[in-house]
């Protein structure tokens, strides 16, 4: 009689154990993408539509890289860094828009890509003549 409860005992526990390491551990963390902290980059500027002609890439400027810098800080300020100086202002993320607001006149750019490490930024600006794509691509 000792003998079959200390089997069942050890059943009981054994099972126990085997649907323990059944359950799978939790996946580890992973960290959160955030625009916050430092971003430089490079900035390509294409005119691909003109008026009465087809539609191409009549105009290509391109910034070099380092030459533009971006600060998110956790509260909502930004401070963008260009050859033509800085510019302090804020900035609102929603979802895969990003307004950016300087000296009273918001921005928006679409989030093409944001990781850990590369930010694509792409605004389109249309005029009564042509279409202007702009990339930004950043990597801290």
């Amino acid at each position: 009689m000792k003998k079959m409860l200390l089997v069942l005992c050890l059943g009981g526990c054994l099972s126990s154990c085997a649907k323990q390491e059944e359950t799978p551990s939790p996946a580890p963390p992973t960290p959160a993408v955030t625009l916050v902290g430092t971003w430089t980059g490079i900035t390509v500027r294409d005119q691909e539509d003109y008026h009465d002609s087809t539609p191409d890439r009549d105009v290509t400027n391109n910034m070099p890289a380092g030459l533009f810098t971006l600060k998110f800080t956790a509260e909502g300020t930004l401070s963008a860094t260009t050859p033509n100086g800085t510019q302090i202002g804020t900035y609102r993320l929603d979802q895969q828009v990003l307004t950016t607001t300087y000296n009273g006149r918001a921005h928006t750019s679409t989030v093409e890509e944001l990781t850990l490490r590369r930010l694509v930024l792409k605004q389109v600006t249309t005029d009564a003549q042509s279409t202007f794509t702009t990339t930004y691509t950043y990597a801290r």
